[in-house]
């Protein structure tokens, strides 16, 4: 029973050995595929970097909607490609490498820097002014889909802030669209202040206690992010009604219109 044991052993003990070599051996292929994905994953993001560095799906100002090249590159320089339409978009001010810019983002949608302006960019890279945000700033730019207008939303003064909440800006903003061909601008919202009557006697001024009640806001209404719907109808965001956020850091509570 004991050589019987020492020859099982044995004989135990190499399988163990070349089922080891076996599960080593897999661990290394296996090992060797991985690294290769791994590459495939890097020369693909490589190949969309290039691409989304060289090409932008736009719908332009009085053209149609294409994937167009905007820089080749060639012997280490960047050259303008056939854009043949207008882009719009928003020019914040940036103060050098030591000063923070402000920018909006989902989570601070009246975090801007006074004199942010919207800007029409021509084919040949010149530059012209739609509407300058002086004191104020311009914000969500849409393109309607024939091409003819520009909705934005716009602060008529965003260093005139209120300290009852977060610091908003007093004068709230408002939602206007721009005819590019005419340059004619359209003011679409007007601080349209609608609480609900039923939750408190509020004042008839949404920035001070005035007549009506003894409730207010003491900060602008903030109308936002308008986008063109068909029949003439523009979809948009605001605080008219008032509404607390469930948390302060998610200030103000916009509702859709």
């Amino acid at each position: 029973m004991k050589q019987y044991g020492k020859k099982t052993n044995g004989l135990f003990g190499k399988g163990a050995r070349i089922l080891k070599r076996i599960a080593v051996t897999a661990l290394v292929l296996s090992m060797m595929s991985g690294w290769e994905q791994v590459r495939n994953w890097e020369a693909q993001a490589a190949e969309m970097e290039a691409h989304l560095r060289t090409h932008v799906v736009a719908l332009p100002i009085n053209g149609q909607p294409e994937e167009k090249t905007i820089f080749k590159k060639n012997s280490g320089k960047l050259e303008t490609g056939p854009v043949n339409y207008d882009i719009v978009y928003v020019r914040s001010p940036r103060y050098g490498d030591k000063k923070n810019t402000k920018w909006t983002e989902v989570g601070a949608p009246l975090r801007i820097e006074p004199g942010t302006d919207l800007i029409l960019l021509h084919p040949d890279g010149t530059e012209e002014v739609l509407v300058q945000g002086g004191e104020g700033a311009i914000v969500d730019p849409f393109v309607s889909f024939d091409g003819e207008w520009v909705y934005f939303a716009k602060f008529p003064n965003v260093k005139k802030r209120k300290s009852r909440r977060v610091r908003a800006p007093a004068d709230g903003s408002d939602i206007y669209k721009l005819h590019i061909p005419s340059r004619e601008m359209v003011r679409m919202t007007f601080q349209e202040w609608t609480p609900n009557t039923g939750a408190g006697e509020w004042s008839g001024d949404h920035l001070s206690q005035s007549w009506g009640g003894g409730n207010y806001l003491g900060y602008g209404i903030f109308n936002l992010g308008p986008s063109p719907l068909p029949g003439g109808r523009v979809i948009f965001s605001s605080s008219r009604n008032g509404f607390l956020p469930p948390k302060d850091f998610s200030f103000p509570n916009l509702k859709l219109y």
